[in-house]
């Protein structure tokens, strides 16, 4: 049974026919998609042959290797156009993941839904979907192990909406969606944020004005960004 991040991101799956786990690691977020009934297929890759051994082992022990398929190969190149209906992407950079889907973007193109869960840097894969015109139809936040881990689902809809433009990098870096809804975790990932912040200007106390004005604005940003969630919950609340 799945548990924390990878429990959340196939939550975030709808039942479809087929569903591409890519960098699929050990195999077990695929496993568990065709297991649920969530995907009646499941396509299994990973860049390197260990990781995908481990997962072929998995396959077999659970007794799916009809409705699992394994394939060695780097990011959506393993794809053909319109062959996944769902697409997730887990555990990698959001650098890294950020650059997989901008050399697949005919591949995504053709998907139903991205499921996203950068281990670090949400904000470059948030940043590329909202260039792509990608719309976040659902995110969620996951505390495990003492740190949080953002889950974006991604849609083809056209520019976001008004409300998330607004936000601008608050947007990329938090959530606009998990800060329109009240996400119940948000504040403790603000906080943890805000804490770094403070942190960093008293160490920068007789440091030049410039050195701290770039901090004073982050710490400025995320406060607001307090406020706009503390509106969503009340709003959310009525």
């Amino acid at each position: 049974m799945l548990k924390g991040r990878l429990k959340a991101v196939m939550d975030l799956v709808p039942e479809c026919r087929v569903a591409a786990d890519v960098a699929t690691g050990d195999g077990r977020l695929a496993v568990a998609l065709v297991q649920s009934g969530r995907a009646r297929r499941a396509i299994a890759s990973d860049r390197t042959a260990g990781p995908l051994a481990a997962a072929s082992r998995r396959v077999l022990a659970a007794g799916v290797q009809a409705a699992v398929e394994l394939r060695l190969g780097d990011g959506l190149e393993v794809l053909c156009p319109g062959e996944a209906e769902i697409i997730v992407i887990a555990g990698l950079g959001g650098e890294t993941m950020a650059g997989i889907l901008e050399r697949g973007q005919d591949i995504v193109g053709d998907c139903r839904r991205l499921v996203l869960q950068p281990l670090k840097d949400p904000s470059r894969v948030r940043r590329w979907l909202r260039r792509r015109d990608m719309r976040i139809a659902c995110e969620e936040l996951v505390r495990e192990a003492g740190r949080y881990y953002h889950v974006v689902a991604a849609e083809p809809g056209g520019p976001a909406p008004a409300w998330i433009r607004e936000l601008g990098e608050l947007n990329d870096e938090l959530g606009g969606w998990l800060i329109a809804h009240g996400h119940p975790l948000l504040p403790g990932l603000l906080d943890q944020k805000l804490g770094e912040c403070r942190q960093v200007l008293g160490s920068l106390e007789r440091a030049g004005i410039t050195a701290r004005r770039r901090w004073e604005l982050r710490q400025a940003r995320l406060e607001e960004a307090e406020r706009c969630w503390q509106r969503s919950r009340q709003s959310w609340g009525s």
